[in-house]
């Protein structure tokens, strides 16, 4: 079981105050933050600004793996300057066209047709197209393992009607597929031209379709992107973005205040000593939820009145306020506000410890 009024954490990123331009409207002419790190906006195309110069963002961990297969949100961080989706989100987590212009669902549920969009290249010159997607998709069907193995495990056959059209036939109803299987991690669209001929050695040049091109990688130390000057979204004004790899979160602080570094996700404790500094703070609610997870196999909490009480006895107000400094909202059903799933007429569970005792009482 899952207590689904659990706390849902606001994202913070501090970044260094910029007086000639916005650094995350730099990344990709008008990025947005989102949770885990920095998210590209797809296909803006105007630019304001004078071209040139370097953003340098900090993650905390290598990447497990440079086509998501094996996801964490460093890896996230580390690598999505890389790669454009078939589908993204926009501010309010809605769908919005990136690689695919449009998607419809058959009536039955069972079929997903998409229209791509013309002219667009990975980094090494293959053309994006239906064939493309067809290998995207196989190629997490192929690695059992991978994390989104489930996501197109339904997935019998991808059709290619032409080469900007691709259709998705799927063997059971998945209501969720826009956004798990166009719009997730999963979806990011990797050369297959370069991952067939490097394999196991995919990481060591990644290719994908993004608005930078990988240039280098020093395991624990950073990752070096460039201006991709064909972007079918038009070039980000930024010439360079360094992803600088920092393990200890005391550490990248110091980097902030020294302001060697543009922009870090914080700790919620830190907030204030940054805001202190100067620096700006932006906050985002995070797509996820910490959730109590309980063993419901064994005594006592096999006992739904256990359970039930033990609801009750959580006061998440005050786990926002001393542990999370304000920085997070209660969620309704274990989704974020700004999810499509979201329902606000899902009750909240009140904290009630006097009804918590005699839950506990009752069930002896």
């Amino acid at each position: 079981m899952t207590d689904p009024t659990n706390d849902l954490a606001i994202e913070r990123v501090a970044r260094q105050p910029r007086s000639r331009r916005e650094l995350f409207r730099l990344l990709a002419g008008g990025a947005a933050v989102a949770a885990g790190g920095v998210a590209l906006a797809p296909g803006v195309s105007a630019r304001q600004g004078t071209p040139g110069g370097r953003a340098t963002v900090v993650t905390s961990a290598n990447p497990a793996s440079w086509d998501l297969t094996n996801s964490t949100w460093p890896t996230w961080e580390g690598v999505s300057f890389l790669y454009d989706r078939l589908v993204s989100f926009d501010e309010a987590e809605q769908l919005i066209p990136a690689l695919a212009l449009s998607w419809e669902v058959s009536a039955d549920g069972l079929e997903w047709t998409l229209k791509l969009r013309e002219g667009v290249t990975f980094h090494d010159g293959t053309p994006f197209n239906a064939a493309s997607v067809q290998f995207n998709i196989q190629r997490h069907l192929d690695m059992p393992d991978s994390g989104f193995y489930s996501v197109y495990e339904p997935v019998t056959r991808v059709e290619m009607i032409d080469d900007l059209t691709a259709k998705i036939v799927l063997s059971e109803i998945r209501p969720n597929f826009a956004y798990e299987g166009l719009a997730q991690w999963g979806a990011l669209q990797v050369s297959p031209t370069a991952f067939s001929a490097l394999g196991a050695r995919f990481g060591e040049a990644p290719v994908g379709t993004g608005p930078f091109r990988f240039t280098a990688y020093e395991p624990g130390a950073s990752i070096t992107y460039s201006r991709n000057e064909s972007y079918w979204g038009g070039a980000p004004l930024l010439e360079t973005v360094q992803v600088r790899i920092i393990l200890e979160a005391a550490v990248a602080l110091v980097e902030m205040e020294a302001k060697t570094v543009d922009a870090i996700i914080l700790e919620p404790k830190d907030v204030q000593a940054m805001t202190d500094l100067g620096l700006v703070i932006e906050e985002r609610v995070a797509p996820g939820a910490e959730l109590i997870s309980i063993n419901v196999s064994q005594s006592p909490t096999d006992e739904l009145k256990v359970r039930q009480a033990l609801a009750l006895a959580i006061d998440r107000d005050a786990i926002i306020e001393a542990v999370l400094f304000g920085f997070a909202e209660k969620s309704n059903g274990g989704v974020t506000s700004t999810s499509p799933f979201y329902n606000a007429d899902i009750p909240l569970i009140a904290y009630d410890p006097d009804a918590a005792g005699a839950l506990l009482d009752e069930a002896g």
